[in-house]
C-alpha cells in the first residue's frame, strides 16, 4: 500500500550541486528528468486536512530553495512510490499550497540572489503543476492574490505568463487558468483589487496590460478597479481603462466619488475631460459630486467643479439640503465662503424644514460658520428668518443646547432675541424649560447668555414668580434643591465669619505692649497694606454675617422667599470670599515685607487668584443676580470665557 508522503521519510540528497546551491542549474535538470508528472487534475481535500510534509513546509516558509530542491531530487531518485504531484498538492492547516508559502516567504528574503532563487522555484512549480496557480487557501486567496497584495511584480508576471499553458489540464482547470485574474477571494477582491488597494502601481499596470477581463469586476463593497484607481489618483491607469471601455459605475460607486474621497484633483480633471457625464451621477441619497466634496471638506475639488459649472450648487438631496446647507452642517466655513463667492444668491436657499444656512449652523453648533455669517453685512436677512416651525437661528441653538452659539447670537445687536415661534415661546422660554428639566451646566450657560442680553419671556407665559405651583411633587423637588444650596452657603458663610473675626484680633505685626500706644496695632501708621488688610477683613466679615442672617430667613419654608434670599446671598458671599482673599494677601505681604521679591510675588499670586475666583464664582451666582442690570457688564466676561470652553460646546 502506498504510504502517504507527509508521513514518509525522504532522504535529503548530499550531492555537490546541492552544496554549491546552483539553483538554476538544478531546476533545469529537474525539468529534464521527469517533466509532466504533476500536470493534471488533483484533489484538494477542502475541509479535511491531511497534512503537509514537514520538510516541505519548513523549506517553503523559510525560502530555503536548496532544501526544496534536495527534497524534489530525493523524490525523483529514491522514491518510486510517489510523484511530484503527491508532494506539491499537499496543503497546510490553512489550505496554503507550496506556492502560497513561497510567495509569503519572499517578504523575509533580504538578498537579490535569494529572491531570484525563490522566483525560479515558483516558476518551476507553476510550470510543472499549473493547476496550483488557481488553488485558493482558507481566505480564498490564490498565490496570485498574495503576490499582488505584497507587490511582487516578478511573481505576478510568472503567474500571468503561465495562464496559457494548458498541457494535461482538465477542461475545468483550463477554464480556471484562463480566468485566474478574475478569481475572487473571500472579500471578492481580485488580484487587481489587491494591487490597487495596497498601492502597488507596477503590479496593477501589469495586470491591466494582461487584458480587460478584470477591469469591470466589483468587490464585496461594490468597488471596481476603476473606482480604486480613482481613489488612489492613478490617472494613467484610469485613462487606459476608460479608453478601452471600462464600466464607470458599479452599484453607485462612481470614480468621481472615489476621486473626491481620495482628494485627487488630477483624477477629477481627467474624468471631466474624458467622461464629463459622470459628474451628473447621483447616489441613492440624490446627492451630487458637489455634495460629496462638501461633506469631505475637499475645497480644492469644490473649486475645480465650480470652475466648470455652478448648477450643482442649487441641487438638493432627499432631505432638501443643497451643498451650502451641508457645508454649514459640517462646519466648513471656508467652503461656505467659496460657494457664496460663485453663487451669492444661494444663501437664500431653504432645506426641507424651511431652514437657511444660519439655521443649520446654529442647530449643529458650528460656531465658525455662525461667526462668518454674522460678520457679513449682506447676510442680515438670514439672522431673524423663521423656519416652518417659526424658529429663528437663536431658537434652534437654544433647542439643541448650543451655549456658545446662543452667546454669539445675543451679542449681535441686529438679532431680535425676543421673537416668538409658532408655539409662542421665546428663546428664553426654551432655555429655562431645558434648565428646569435637566439642570445641566450647558443649560445654565444659555440662560445666563440670554438674560445678560436682556431676553424676556413670552407675555402669555410671563407668570408671576410668586404664583402658587399646583404641582406639589414638583414643589417638593424645588424645595429640596434650594435647601441643599442654602445649607451649603450657610456653612461657607459661617466659616468665613469665624475666620475673619479671628483675624481681627490677630493682626499682622501684633500690638504695642508699652508706651502711650499700648494695645494698639504696631503697623497702624506705617503700612498702607495694613489698612487694606483691616478694610477687607471687615468687609468680608460683615458680608458673611449678612449672608448668614439672610439664609436664616430662607429657611422659613417659603420657596419664593428662599429664591429672593439666594439672589442676595450669592453675590454677598462672592464679595466675602474675594475680600477675605485680599486681606490674606495683604497680611502675608506685611509679614515678608522686608524680602521685597517674595512680597511682590505673593501680591501677584493674590491678584491672579482673585481673577480666577471671579471667573469661577460668577457663574454660580449669575442666574440669581441678572435682575440687577448694573451687574451684567461685569458678568459678561466670565460668561464669554466659559462659552469658549470646548467641554460645554
Amino acid at each position: 500500500m502506498k504510504k502517504p508522503l507527509h508521513e514518509a521519510k525522504v532522504r535529503i540528497s548530499g550531492s555537490s550541486d546541492g552544496k554549491a546551491g546552483n539553483v538554476k542549474r538544478r531546476i533545469e535538470r529537474l525539468r529534464m528528468s521527469r517533466t509532466g508528472n504533476c500536470k493534471g487534475t488533483c484533489y484538494f481535500p477542502m475541509g479535511k486536512f491531511q497534512g503537509m510534509n514537514p520538510d516541505l513546509y519548513r523549506a517553503a516558509t523559510t525560502a530555503n530553495i536548496n532544501a526544496l530542491l534536495d527534497l524534489f531530487e530525493s523524490l525523483y531518485e529514491n522514491d518510486a512510490q510517489h510523484s511530484l504531484s503527491d508532494l506539491c498538492y499537499q496543503v497546510s492547516p490553512q489550505m496554503n499550497t507550496v506556492l502560497h508559502l513561497l510567495v509569503f516567504s519572499i517578504n523575509y528574503v533580504a538578498s537579490a540572489r535569494k529572491r531570484s532563487e525563490v522566483i525560479h522555484m515558483i516558476e518551476y512549480i507553476s510550470d510543472e503543476c499549473p493547476v496550483l496557480v488557481t488553488k485558493t487557501n482558507y481566505e480564498g486567496d490564490t498565490a496570485l492574490h498574495i503576490a499582488a497584495r505584497e507587490g511582487h511584480v516578478e511573481v505576478v508576471n510568472v503567474f500571468i505568463c503561465r495562464r496559457e499553458d494548458h498541457t494535461g489540464l482538465s477542461s475545468e482547470d483550463v477554464e480556471a487558468a484562463n480566468n485566474v485574474l478574475l478569481i475572487p477571494n473571500g472579500l471578492r477582491n481580485t488580484a487587481l483589487h489587491e494591487a490597487l488597494m495596497n498601492h502597488h502601481l507596477a503590479v496593477a499596470e501589469l495586470v491591466i496590460s494582461a487584458g480587460p477581463e478584470a477591469w469591470n469586476y466589483p468587490n464585496e463593497e461594490g468597488k471596481g478597479p476603476l473606482y480604486l484607481a480613482a481613489e488612489g489618483g492613478y490617472v494613467g491607469l484610469m485613462e487606459k481603462m476608460l479608453d478601452n471601455g471600462a464600466m464607470p459605475d458599479h452599484l453607485g460607486k462612481s470614480p468621481v466619488h472615489a476621486a473626491i474621497l481620495g482628494k485627487k484633483t488630477g483624477a477629477l480633471e481627467m474624468i471631466y475631460n474624458m467622461k464629463p457625464e459622470l459628474f451628473r451621477l447621483k447616489d441613492e441619497e440624490n446627492q451630487t459630486p458637489l455634495h460629496w466634496a462638501v461633506r469631505e471638506g475637499y475645497l480644492e475639488g469644490i473649486h475645480f467643479m465650480l470652475e466648470q459649472s455652478t448648477v450643482d450648487v442649487y441641487e438638493v438631496d432627499k432631505s432638501g439640503s443643497c451643498p451650502l446647507h451641508l457645508a454649514s452642517s459640517e462646519g466648513h466655513a471656508d467652503i461656505v465662503q467659496e460657494l457664496l463667492k460663485y453663487c451669492p444668491e444661494a444663501k437664500e436657499l431653504l432645506n426641507g424644514q424651511g431652514q437657511n444656512i444660519l439655521h443649520v449652523a446654529a442647530m449643529r453648533g458650528r460656531f465658525n460658520v455662525v461667526e462668518y455669517l454674522l460678520k457679513g453685512q449682506d447676510h442680515v436677512k438670514l439672522i431673524n428668518d423663521k423656519d416652518v416651525q417659526g424658529n429663528t437661528p437663536l431658537h434652534l441653538a437654544t433647542i439643541h443646547c448650543r451655549p456658545r452659539i446662543v452667546h454669539d447670537l445675543t451679542l449681535d445687536k441686529r438679532i431680535d432675541i425676543n421673537i416668538v415661534n409658532k408655539e409662542g415661546r421665546t428663546a428664553l422660554d426654551i432655555a429655562e424649560g431645558c434648565w428646569k428639566r435637566q439642570a445641566l451646566f450647558r443649560e445654565v450657560l444659555m440662560v445666563m447668555a440670554l438674560k445678560t442680553a436682556g431676553a424676556i419671556r413670552a407675555s402669555h407665559l410671563n407668570c408671576p414668580e410668586d404664583g402658587k405651583d399646583k404641582n406639589q411633587e414638583k414643589m417638593k423637588i424645588i424645595k429640596g434643591k434650594h435647601k441643599d444650596k442654602i445649607d451649603t452657603l450657610l456653612l461657607v458663610a459661617t466659616l468665613i465669619t469665624t475666620v475673619t473675626f479671628a483675624a481681627g484680633f490677630t493682626v499682622p505685626g501684633g500690638t504695642d505692649i508699652s508706651g502711650p500706644r499700648t494695645g494698639k496695632a504696631t503697623m497702624l501708621q506705617n503700612s498702607w497694606y495694613f489698612s487694606v488688610f483691616l478694610l477687607c477683613d471687615n468687609i468680608a466679615m460683615y458680608s458673611s454675617v449678612t449672608v448668614v442672617i439672610t439664609l436664616m430667613w430662607a429657611q422659613l419654608g417659603d420657596i419664593h422667599l428662599a429664591k429672593e434670599a439666594l439672589k442676595l446671598a450669592f453675590p454677598l458671599l462672592g464679595i466675602s470670599l474675594m475680600t477675605m482673599s485680599v486681606a490674606f494677601a495683604a497680611d502675608i505681604y506685611i509679614v515678608v515685607g522686608n524680602l521685597r521679591w517674595l512680597a511682590n510675588l505673593i501680591w501677584i499670586m493674590g491678584v491672579l487668584f482673585l481673577i480666577s475666583l471671579l471667573f469661577l464664582f460668577t457663574p454660580l451666582w449669575l442666574p440669581f443676580s441678572l435682575g440687577y442690570r448694573y451687574l451684567n457688564c461685569i458678568t459678561h466676561y466670565p460668561l464669554w470665557l466659559l462659552m469658549r470652553s470646548k467641554k460645554f460646546n
